[in-house]
């Protein structure tokens, strides 16, 4: 292995924001705020909506509380989820400051650790189906119509309840009650965004400024809330805007005081940016008929798993996978990589796997997704793991003991497997590789230049490069 030293990290597949809305980075991050909806008091539409806006039109009808024809659940579905007290614990970004366009703030009074109550009731308040289409704008070629955008760019339809909410924070920053919107798009999880004003906000939380430069305006948003109730309990976030405009410049950035729950293997967040997002649930809830423990039950130990090498070697192996966070990820719409952002279970593992052969014997952390009934019957199980080793001794640390990693920076192991209900050795199939890295230094050395003659690039720095060495097809031939 060459003596340089270079980022390493153990990588499980990523999925999108948790709530459909990507908060921005706490300095100089463009992002779009929550926006009011004027037309009915107290509800909001969410960042998503605010940013297709423009290309989308969308359509509200009143309809009954346990009417579920056009979507395939009801509005009392979501409210068996969301309605009554929801606990838990808060993390509070410490320290309680932060830098935006040149200036200094600081929020409080709670620190660190705390707890957040959320109550939802629901009497009499309206239910709405609301439909989203692709705008028209005129065709100057046959002064026909035509759409701007696509139908997948637009929100899934969705029940909005009007509801009435308690919110409440352990050391009395908040201490609030409001009307809101809750949103679903699905039968298991349902949103929440409201923005409360500073100046009217109940509680002791408070934020100042200071240091603002010269000639800049820079002003702090309403605290936003985003919260989403499952069955498994609730996820959320409190942020704010952060805004500067002068002379020259008009920009925004998002800045998080806190989410919930504090300790989340699932979370994505400004605090916490690891994690596989969704929204965590415990493997003994049921998803759809299937609980993520018995999932973990069949994949604890396979054996005899077929294994055909590149060299047309064959060979057989045995996975173990555990999941010692004890913890599920419900991923739904934007966050999910199933089709049409349907629900699924990601479950973050530790995935041991070993052939006769001895030419692997590795520990990886990957996820395992579960794909619901809806999508797939049986359901399918897929497996997904990354790891990067640049130790002294990285054939070792990867798993592959005897690979010569000699003119290499790295390796990486990649493993992708798919299964169905029932898993076993006879249903399980993928693929495991193992490649080299090299890594050139573009401090010292030109950037390809694009040479459009003959569509590649000119002599330069090569950057990264991956080079295979070992692969492997797993499954029967």
């Amino acid at each position: 292995m060459r003596s340089e030293r270079w980022l390493v990290a153990t990588l499980a597949a990523a999925a999108l924001g948790l709530f459909g809305c990507n908060l921005g980075g706490q300095t100089g991050t463009e992002a779009t705020p929550p926006a009011t909806r004027n037309e009915q008091p107290g509800g909001e539409r969410s960042a998503d909506d605010h940013a297709l806006g423009a290309q989308c039109d969308s359509e509200s009808s009143l309809v009954d509380a346990d009417d579920a024809e056009a979507l395939g659940f009801s509005a009392e579905d979501v409210l068996a989820i969301a309605k009554g007290a929801h606990e838990a614990s808060l993390a509070w970004r410490d320290p309680a400051s932060f830098e935006a366009f040149g200036a200094t703030g600081t929020f409080g009074p709670e620190e660190k650790d705390s707890r957040i109550t959320l109550t939802i009731t629901h009497t009499d308040g309206e239910v709405r189906l609301v439909q989203f289409t692709p705008k028209q704008q005129p065709d100057a070629g046959d002064n026909g119509t035509t759409d701007i955008t696509m139908d997948s760019v637009c929100p899934p339809a969705r029940l909005e309840i009007d509801v009435w909410v308690r919110l409440e924070t352990r050391g009395g920053a908040l201490d609030e009650s409001f009307m809101a919107v809750l949103a679903a798009s699905g039968p298991f999880v349902a949103t929440l965004n409201h923005s409360l004003a500073r100046e009217d906000i109940d509680g002791s939380f408070a934020v100042e400024l200071s240091d603002a430069p010269p000639g800049e305006k820079i002003t702090v948003g309403p605290v936003d809330v985003q919260a989403s109730f499952y069955a498994g309990g609730m996820a959320g976030t409190l942020f704010s805007f952060i805004e500067l405009q002068s002379e020259q410049v008009s920009s925004r950035s998002a800045f998080e005081y806190a989410h919930w729950p504090a300790d989340d293997p699932c979370v994505q967040s400004l605090l916490t940016p690891a994690g596989v997002g969704g929204l965590p649930v415990s493997v003994e809830a049921s998803f759809d008929g299937v609980t993520a423990a018995a999932v973990l039950t069949e994949l604890e130990t396979l054996s005899g798993v077929p294994v055909t090498w590149s060299d047309s070697s064959e060979t057989q192996a045995s996975l173990a996978v555990s999941a010692p966070a004890g913890t599920a990820c419900l991923l739904t719409g934007d966050a999910s990589p199933a089709p049409d952002g349907a629900a699924l279970l990601r479950i973050p593992v530790d995935i041991v796997l070993e052939t006769e052969d001895g030419r692997v014997d590795a520990a990886l952390a990957g996820t395992v997704d579960v794909a619901s009934t809806a999508q797939s019957d049986p359901v399918t199980l897929s497996m997904a793991a990354t790891q990067l080793c640049d130790s002294d001794d990285a054939a070792a640390e990867c798993g592959w003991p005897d690979v010569d990693a000699d003119g290499y920076d790295a390796l990486r192991v990649d493993l992708s497997l798919e299964t169905t209900e029932p898993a076993s050795a006879s249903t399980i199939s993928g693929t495991l590789t193992l490649a080299g890295i090299t890594v050139s230094d573009c401090t010292d050395e030109p950037v390809p230049v694009p040479d459009d003659d003959v569509g590649g690039a000119s002599p330069g720095c090569a950057g990264e490069q991956q080079t295979e060495i070992e692969s492997g097809a797993i499954g029967a031939p």
